[in-house]
């Protein structure tokens, strides 16, 4: 029976990706729901925590686990010594230090040199937005949006560096769990239509960034085209 039981964890295990959510502090602490851990796990993609630099020596592990509701922990070296198995990496909680780490490939930090290891290796790298991103609402809801305008710029001109790096950067909650769909469905690749346009459009966006193998109808780029919108792979931005 054990052996039966070893057999069949790990052909589940074979036909599930492994991500890895590298968990940052942020000068905004962690004052969001991480419930997209759980759907990530729930549509079969296996999820495992590794805490950055410090964070451990500012929160208890008991409560982050409690607060992302995933007890599958690994340490930063492990990590690194074990990342082939890894075929996506996720920052949920994209702090400043972070964006200003990668853009300048300060490679003397492990959780950074894992990041630029995992773009330069081609594997999905995907960030949560909106700690990095001095307009968002996130940053008037704690009182910190009273920074000049130089500042705010300088931050969102780092945050677009990032994206040129190859990062996929996502901007809502509702669209990471499809972003993760699109690229673990094997064989199906993501479809922009004109209604995808016209949604971003809604949204103020002028540039839709998407992964190779992306099916782009003849009308969705007529539409980008009307409302001045610029299509782009995310490799050759």
């Amino acid at each position: 029976m054990r052996e039966l039981f070893i057999r069949n964890v790990r052909t589940e295990q074979a036909h599930r990706s492994t991500m890895l959510v590298l968990l940052f502090h942020h000068m905004n602490e962690l004052q969001r729901d991480f419930k997209e851990l759980i759907d990530f796990h729930q549509h079969g993609i296996r999820i495992r925590i590794c805490p950055a630099e410090h964070l451990l020596e500012l929160y208890d592990v008991t409560e982050l686990a409690r607060q992302t509701r995933i007890d599958d922990w690994i340490t930063l070296q492990n990590a690194e010594k074990h990342k082939e198995q890894f075929e996506h990496f996720y920052i949920p909680n994209l702090p400043f230090s972070a964006v200003s780490d990668l853009v300048s490939f300060n490679d003397a930090r492990t959780s950074i040199r894992l990041l630029l290891w995992a773009l330069m290796k081609g594997r999905s790298v995907t960030a949560f937005s909106q700690g990095a991103d001095p307009y968002h609402p996130v940053w008037q809801e704690a009182d910190l949006h009273h920074g000049n305008a130089y500042l705010k710029r300088e931050m969102k001109q780092q945050l677009q560096k990032v994206r040129g790096l190859g990062i996929r950067l996502i901007e809502k909650e509702e669209d990471l769990l499809q972003h993760f769909l699109n690229r673990t469905e094997k064989g199906v690749n993501p479809v922009i239509t004109a209604d995808t346009i016209l949604n971003y459009a809604k949204d103020g966006k002028r540039y839709i960034e998407v992964d190779k193998g992306t099916i782009i109808t003849p009308l969705a780029r007529d539409t980008a085209r009307e409302y001045h919108m610029e299509i782009g792979e995310k490799e050759g931005r």
